[in-house]
């Protein structure tokens, strides 16, 4: 697809960047959707992007109709991809003169009206009402702190690419998307806009309902961005002079070789293997014991909603954050009690981002339980404790 919308050199760059992106490797080994939403968005831009172009064959039309519609059922942010597709086929059929052309597709834009619709109803909308995922605590996407663009990226020089890296550099990844829309709208480029409404739309729905717009949930739109960035940044580097593109071609040379850099130390020498949390899943359902309960951090509810079926009840699972008690996150300053129920307790969190947990919210929790076992499985610890009703409770009732 690169090479279809691209010159060699430009495709090279998309590729080389998508191939050697740590965070889309560790995606696809890590048994969540997040490599299927980024194949997915590939296929329908693929199929779609001749029938935005121009003109073809109306059982090719509607071959591509039918997958599109398919999506939706196993990839949530196929909607946002089928969305920007709509539109551009839909834009063009306000002038007068592409009216029949509007029409023409009208019956694939009603057929993904329905699926996404039906698709909402017996599949997100259950998720939706499931109290443990709507209380989850995501992390925000750092676009809203650009004055702290020169940390991340000082950060990220310093980790040479660590896996946050995709977090870190975010805002430029933001400069770079501007720039390239900007560039799409002078040139009226349908293809460069039917990569970038995706985004536009994802960016929407997260303001519209105060979610935050977090890079897992944005892996699909990798590929378009790297896409985008090389048709509209390659189109104007190609219209200066000479000296301007053999620096952005050395620069682009220089990203490469780090990101190549980034991956190898990172999968191969510094962290042979991916982080997988259902080996400490696994462990808390092996040693269950009727009456125990779970209080999961920020980051250690995902696994346990993803893998702890068999811990499918809110009467088990507790999610630690600043809505329940027992922890603050961010470093906060204020006390929040510490959990009152007798009994086996577990907790489980994750070491890179909470390396302050057992400090923060156990601290004191030692003196009035009992600490049974602690183990860790790679990044995701798990600790139990047992409290009894004999317990004599911390000073002042409260624990940071």
């Amino acid at each position: 697809m690169a090479a279809r919308l691209t010159p060699p050199f430009e495709a090279i760059a998309a590729t080389g960047f998508f191939a050697m992106s740590q965070t889309l490797i560790g995606a696809s080994v890590g048994v969540k959707p997040y490599s299927l939403d980024v194949l997915i968005a590939i296929l329908l831009i693929w199929l779609y992007l001749p029938i935005v172009a121009a003109e073809v064959d109306r059982a090719v039309s509607w071959t591509a109709s039918l997958v599109g519609a398919l999506s939706l059922w196993i990839s949530f942010p196929a909607i946002f991809v089928l969305g920007s597709i709509g539109i551009a086929i839909a834009a063009p059929g306000l002038q007068r003169a592409r009216r029949a052309a509007l029409f023409r597709h009208a019956p694939f834009l009603a057929l993904w009206a329905a699926s996404a619709g039906l698709a909402y109803w017996y599949s997100a909308r259950p998720g939706l009402l499931n109290p443990r995922v709507v209380s989850h605590r995501h992390y925000e996407f750092p676009l809203h702190d650009p004055h702290l663009m020169v940390v991340w990226v000082l950060e990220a020089l310093q980790n040479l690419g660590s896996i946050s890296t995709s977090v870190r550099l975010a805002p430029v990844a933001a400069i770079v998307f501007a720039i390239s829309l900007g560039s799409a709208i002078l040139r009226r480029s349908r293809t460069s806009i039917a990569l970038a409404v995706p985004m536009l739309l994802a960016f929407l729905a997260s303001v519209l309902q105060r979610y935050p717009w977090i890079p897992r949930l944005i892996f699909f739109l990798v590929p378009l961005l790297l896409l985008l960035a090389a048709l509209e940044c390659g189109a104007l580097m190609r219209s200066v002079g000479t000296r301007p593109r053999r620096v952005a071609a050395l620069l682009i040379i220089i990203a490469l070789a780090y990101s190549a850099l980034s991956a190898v130390k990172n999968v191969l020498f510094e962290d042979p293997g991916f982080d997988d949390p259902r080996g400490a899943v696994a462990s808390i359902l092996a040693h269950w014991q009727p009456g125990d309960h779970i209080y999961a951090s920020d980051a250690g509810l995902p696994p346990l909603i993803y893998y702890g079926s068999m811990l499918n009840s809110d009467s088990r699972l507790s999610f630690v954050s600043p809505r329940k008690p027992a922890y603050t996150p961010s470093g906060s300053a204020r006390y929040v009690p510490l959990p009152t129920r007798e009994g086996r307790l577990w907790f489980i969190y994750f070491v890179p981002n909470e390396i302050d947990y057992d400090q923060d919210v156990l601290s004191h929790f030692a003196e009035r339980a009992e600490l049974l076992e602690r183990t860790q499985f790679k990044h995701y610890v798990v600790t139990l404790w047992l409290l009894s009703a004999s317990a004599s409770p911390p000073q002042n009732g409260l624990s940071p």
